[in-house]
C-alpha cells in the first residue's frame, strides 16, 4: 500500500511540475517521446507512417531549377528527432520548424545519418509563426502527429498552404477525433491529464475535417484503427492535400 501511495504522489507531483513549468514540460516530452513513446507508437502505427510517406521519393519539383537538379525542397513541421528522414529523396533541401528546442540534440544525431539531405534552415517556432518561410517556396510539407498539439490548427493549415508551390503537396499522419461517441467521451475525460503528459497534445481535435476545409484543391485521406490502448489515440488519418 505505501508503494501505491508513493506512485500516486509522484505522479501528481509530475503533473503539477508539467503544469507550472513550460521548460520542464518541453524537456519531459522531448526525452519521453524519443526514448519511450516513439517506439510504442511505431510498434502500432509504423506501417501507417510508411503508407503515408512512401511516395515522397517519387515526387518531382514544380520549380524548374530544382526539377533539373533532381531536388525537392521539403518543409517538415515538428520533426522532433528526425524519424521521417528515411523517406526523403537524396539531395533534398530541408527546412524544419520545431517549437521544442529540446529535441535538437536528438535531431542532430539523426541528421548525421543522412548526409545527403541539405538542411537549409531550422526554425525553433510553431507552425502558426513560420513567417520567415517565403510564399510558394517549398514542394512538399510533412507533418506527423503535429496538428494535435499546435496552438491554432486553422492558422497552421493556412501557413502550410501559403508556403507550398502551386500543385505542391502536404503529407500528413495524425490521430483524429474518434467517431465512436463512447470512446470520445472517455477521451475527453482524460484529455487534460494526457495533454500535460504529452505537451499539449489533444485527443479530440477534428483534424481530418479541418484539413478538408482548409481550401486545398484536392485531399486524399485514409483512416485506420489499429489495435491500441483503449481511450487514447486509436483512430488515425493519413493522406495528401494538394494546393
Amino acid at each position: 500500500m505505501p508503494l501505491v501511495f508513493g506512485i500516486i504522489f509522484t505522479f501528481i507531483l509530475i503533473l503539477i511540475l508539467l503544469k507550472t513549468s513550460e521548460r520542464c514540460s518541453k524537456i519531459w516530452f522531448a526525452n519521453v517521446h524519443e526514448i519511450v513513446f516513439y517506439y510504442i507508437m511505431e510498434f502500432f502505427v509504423g506501417n501507417l507512417r510508411k503508407r503515408c510517406l512512401r511516395n515522397i521519393k517519387l515526387e518531382i519539383s514544380n520549380d524548374p531549377t530544382r526539377s533539373r537538379e533532381g531536388r525537392l525542397r521539403i518543409l517538415e513541421i515538428g520533426p522532433a528527432g528526425g524519424r521521417n528522414f528515411a523517406f526523403y529523396p537524396e539531395k533534398s533541401l530541408l527546412i524544419c520548424v520545431e517549437p521544442n528546442e529540446y529535441f535538437r540534440s536528438f535531431f542532430n544525431r539523426k541528421k548525421g545519418q543522412f548526409e545527403s539531405l541539405h538542411l537549409e534552415n531550422f526554425y525553433c517556432t510553431g507552425a502558426e509563426d513560420m513567417n520567415e518561410i517565403k510564399d510558394e517556396s517549398v514542394d512538399i510539407v510533412v507533418s506527423t502527429f503535429v496538428l494535435c498539439s499546435v496552438q491554432d490548427m486553422e492558422k497552421s493549415l493556412k501557413k502550410i498552404k501559403r508556403v507550398l508551390v502551386k500543385k505542391g503537396k502536404y503529407y500528413y499522419l495524425e490521430h483524429d477525433r474518434d467517431p465512436n461517441h463512447l470512446i470520445r467521451f472517455f477521451q475527453k475525460l482524460i484529455e487534460p491529464c494526457w495533454s500535460l503528459l504529452t505537451h499539449k497534445c489533444h485527443l479530440t481535435r477534428p483534424i481530418g475535417n479541418s484539413i478538408k476545409k482548409a481550401g486545398f484543391s484536392q485531399v486524399v485521406q485514409n483512416d485506420s484503427r489499429p489495435y491500441f490502448f483503449i481511450f487514447v489515440p486509436q483512430y488515425f488519418i493519413y493522406g495528401t492535400a494538394v494546393k
